[in-house]
């Protein structure tokens, strides 16, 4: 299939593409074996209500890394229009980490975290809840990544974004390793230890960007427009936002209505379809990284091929993994990882359905993105939040894993009312 795809697109951006995508392909799932093996070393060492605590912080990766605020796709377009040059994005990335370093501190010091992102606060203790701020003021710093692997894209070094992270997730796992076989096994400590490589690592990419800024400064005499710049993050921030607060309102309703067992097969089961998600999005992001606007009938044509081959790569992604899940299952693997917590047939062929949706979704939804077609996506998001926000009360608290996803593939779907037809 693969080599099918190579032979209807002989133009060298799909080629491009597909080379980054199995870079990237090999980078990301080391990344999800880290975040599996994370998953069964918690689990291994905490109870459900404790390992439930670390999970759900995680789980509100998206929300917490809103503290992007817009940059990572406005640096992108304003590069592609020659409106911002590298010195510019660099500088803005550094000023940028030192911000989320002060609220990343605020957060840890004021528990609102905790406060706003955890329900059922009978079952959690204060020590849960002081916990759980100091792992969101830590993965609020995280969100600086996502800016960093974007420059490493626009500016051709995306071997280079591949290889940080593909370093993230070995040094998580060893990391991972050596702290399961001490004696100091804490919630805490699990928290630090999952969460700290992934700032460690990229601190030498923010110390190369700022020698590279020192050089280059006096070679560039022109003022970065604040106003201009801030103008367009804030659009592509409440674009990111809504799209956050999609993602991470299972989440926030599991909190609320399932118990610990739901929340960790839930997690479980979503953590293998994310090797899915990455496939086919790794292909189209470096595939529609140069378009920003559709002014020929060739870059059209272009867009088509680029949107039906990442729709055949996900669905095949997709099914892969279910079966992939139905097999573990099969041989009595899966209880390893999730500590004999049950991964049932229904909540799998809920989450095959969902995550083949997910492809044709998020194909469309990252075209529009790139297209700066901002209305129409603050239409798509809001709609789904809406959906969502009315359904999983009512099918979480009942059905419990399989409900959010349920609630959250309607969403979707009625969602797609709301594209625009590219033309």
């Amino acid at each position: 299939m693969l080599q099918k795809i190579i032979n209807l697109n002989a133009g060298s951006i799909d080629r491009g593409a597909l080379k980054f995508m199995t870079l990237n392909l090999v980078s990301r799932i080391t990344s999800a074996i880290a975040q599996v093996y994370a998953i069964t070393i918690f689990l291994k060492h905490h109870n459900p209500e404790t390992a439930s605590v670390i999970i759900l912080l995680i789980g509100y990766l998206s929300w917490l890394q809103l503290f992007e605020f817009g940059l990572s796709q406005t640096i992108q377009n304003k590069f592609n229009l020659k409106k911002l040059s590298l010195n510019h994005i660099i500088s803005v990335t550094l000023i940028h980490y030192i911000v989320v370093i002060a609220v990343g501190i605020i957060v840890w010091k004021t528990n609102i975290a905790s406060y706003l992102l955890l329900g059922n606060a009978s079952n959690f203790t204060a020590s849960d809840k002081a916990n759980f701020s100091v792992g969101a003021g830590l993965l609020i710093l995280t969100s600086s990544n996502l800016i960093l692997h974007r420059i490493l894209l626009i500016i051709r070094k995306g071997a280079q974004s591949n290889l940080l992270l593909f370093i993230q997730s070995i040094v998580i796992i060893i990391s991972l390793f050596i702290y399961s076989h001490t004696n100091h096994i804490s919630q805490l400590n699990s928290i630090i230890v999952y969460v700290i490589p992934q700032i460690a690592t990229s601190i030498p990419v923010l110390i190369w960007l700022g020698l590279k800024v020192t050089k280059v400064a006096k070679k560039q005499n022109k003022k970065i427009n604040i106003i201009e710049l801030c103008r367009s993050s804030f659009g592509f921030f409440a674009v990111s936002a809504l799209s956050s607060v999609l993602l991470g309102m299972d989440y926030f309703f599991l909190s609320r209505y399932a118990d610990s067992n739901e929340i960790i097969a839930y997690h479980v089961t979503t953590r293998f379809f994310y090797i899915s998600f990455i496939v086919y999005y790794a292909f189209l992001l470096h595939a529609s990284k140069k378009i920003a606007t559709i002014k020929s009938d060739n870059a059209l044509n272009k867009l088509r091929k680029i949107k039906r081959n990442t729709i055949i790569l996900g669905s095949i992604s997709v099914i892969g993994v279910y079966l992939l899940i139905l097999l573990i299952n099969k041989l009595g693997y899966m209880h390893l990882i999730s500590n004999k917590t049950e991964i049932s047939d229904s909540l799998a062929l809920a989450s095959l359905i969902y995550f083949l949706v997910r492809v044709y979704c998020d194909t469309n939804l990252t075209i529009t993105n790139n297209l700066s077609l901002k209305k129409k996506l603050i239409q798509t998001y809001t709609l789904q939040i809406l959906v969502s926000g009315i359904l999983m009360p009512f099918l979480i608290p009942f059905y419990g894993a399989l409900g959010a996803l349920v609630a959250l593939t309607i969403a979707y779907l009625v969602g797609l009312t709301t594209q625009p037809k590219i033309q």
